[in-house]
């Protein structure tokens, strides 16, 4: 008897648990939008096909959907750090999360749309000018820039008119969201199947900061090398080319007894820098970032930089390009308080939550204008306008509204100087600052840009060419090879080998 009662009990227990489950993703689940505490937008409903049905995509999609719309996600999560946080590795040098960090993976900057006033300085786009599909920058005065409305999720971009139509040429595209751009490099690429590397080993936080463990060893990003080496072999003798690798906050705030968990990144730095090839200049961010490590120089609970870190990078980068840089008193700067960053959403660290970050940036002292390229097939063929700074943006997407494939700002400077520069998230704030010092600046990021570096550096009459990459991406497998693939362009514009010939080298 009691036997039954039992089993009447677990079965409507059982019951009230899947109805309340269901009454929970009906009412209480979060509609898509961006997890501000992770960095991420939320996984959506993926659509039913039928090679993904029965190629196992479409289970794992809705999987990550159940995962993010769960009821009262949020505070199941809060539960989950705060077990998490008192399992730590904890002692004096602080607490070790041994969290795998993809750095392929990291989440998109969530994108930033602000309408666009329209009276922007306009200036003729060269008639040349490739354009690739996709979103274009605004363009705004530098000091006197207004502060743009904010932005609720997601809205469509003002496609105001600027210059003459261009045309597009057939070897510069731009691809589309993160999603098929994070494919799998192509079997083209430089792929080093012997480069095995394990750059990135978990989170520590300590006093406040969290900070990712370096994992690669003193022999240098080989990978890397090999890539900016076939740079300057491609590209024309005039086009002067940089290398910039950027160590991490590890590096210099990490405790000294924790070292057997990040290792030092100089010695990598330096060991890359030598394997480059005569032609390409090394700038010294590792110089100019030591030597102010008591100002503000790396987020305490995201994995980028700040804009003054940034900013460093810049002055050194000035004085490989034989420029002068234009100094932080001679821009006004702007302050956005109170952000978590990816680490903390990878931790949840109450240490890191107490802690937060700002947001500084530093207005271009230039008058500038600004487009930005995305692909599809009702993309303006020009580009739309937009801003270099959103101002009301969440966190990192103050910087460019965060990560698109390409990005054209045209300057007030007569310099004659035409920069393109190649990045990830890490270089948005970085690209900010070129502003002030180059005629012209093109930001691609490698990610999403489906292009040839090449077509981009003939058609806008490029001058300089600037690789940059924080020390754990310079040491993966996956941004050399992303970096690789704009190089030599999409697959399809690619000439086929001869039936007989062997196919290319990595």
């Amino acid at each position: 008897m009691h036997r039954r009662i039992l089993d009447i009990l677990n079965v409507a227990l059982f019951s009230l648990t899947l109805v309340w489950m269901l009454v929970g993703f009906m009412f209480w689940s979060q509609p898509d939008e961006v997890l501000a505490g992770e960095n991420r937008r939320m996984a959506s409903l993926p659509p039913l096909t039928f090679d993904a049905m029965f190629g196992g995509a479409y289970s794992n999609a809705v999987e990550e959907y159940i995962a993010d719309h769960f009821p009262m996600r949020d505070k199941w999560v809060t539960v989950h750090a705060t077990i998490r946080d008192l399992l730590g590795v904890r002692s004096d040098d602080g607490t070790f999360y041994d969290v795998e960090v993809n750095e392929g993976e990291f989440a998109k900057t969530p994108v930033a749309v602000e309408e666009v006033p329209d009276d922007f300085m306009t200036e003729e786009m060269p008639a040349e000018l490739a354009a690739p599909e996709g979103q274009a920058d605004q363009a705004e005065p530098g000091q006197t820039a207004s502060v743009n409305d904010p932005v609720d999720g997601e809205a469509t971009d003002d496609e105001g008119d600027l210059g003459d139509t261009v045309a597009v040429p057939p070897d510069v595209r731009v691809a589309g969201s993160v999603g098929a751009a994070s494919a799998q490099a192509s079997t083209n690429d430089v792929e080093d199947p012997d480069e095995q590397v394990t750059s990135n080993r978990g989170i520590l936080v300590y006093k406040g900061r969290a900070m990712q463990t370096f994992g690669a060893g003193p022999k240098g990003a080989r990978l890397w090398a090999k890539t900016l080496n076939a740079y300057r072999s491609a590209l024309p003798e005039s086009v002067r080319l940089y290398a910039v690798v950027v160590p991490s906050a590890a590096e210099f705030y990490s405790p000294d007894p924790p070292r057997r968990r990040s290792r030092p990144e100089k010695p990598n730095i330096d060991a890359t820098y030598e394997m480059l090839a005569p032609g390409i200049s090394r700038v010294d961010a590792y110089g100019e970032i030591q030597a102010h490590l008591d100002e503000y120089l790396y987020f305490f609970t995201d994995h980028h930089w700040t804009a003054l870190g940034a900013y460093y990078t810049y002055r050194a980068l000035c004085k490989a390009a034989g420029l002068e840089p234009v100094p932080l008193d001679k821009m006004e700067k702007r302050v956005r308080p109170d952000w978590l960053g990816s680490l903390y959403g990878y931790t949840r660290d109450s240490g890191l939550k107490r802690q937060k970050d700002q947001v500084e940036y530093w207005l271009p002292s230039v008058s500038y204008e600004t487009r930005r390229f995305e692909a599809g097939p009702d993309a303006p063929p020009k580009g739309t306008r937009t801003r270099l700074l959103f101002e009301r943006a969440p966190g990192y997407g103050v910087f460019l509204g965060g990560d698109h494939p390409l990005m054209v700002v045209k300057t007030s400077n007569k310099n004659g100087r035409r920069v393109l520069l190649l990045k990830n998230s890490y270089g948005n704030p970085f690209g900010v600052f070129l502003v002030s010092s180059f005629e012209q600046v093109l930001i691609v990021d490698y990610r999403y840009f489906d292009g040839k570096v090449t077509s981009l550096v003939r058609e806008y009459g490029i001058t300089d060419v600037i690789i940059l990459n924080g020390v754990f991406t310079a040491n993966s497998r996956y941004h050399p090879n992303k970096i690789m693939s704009v190089l030599r362009g999409p697959p399809a514009s690619r000439p086929s080998p001869p039936p007989d010939a062997p196919a290319p080298d990595g």
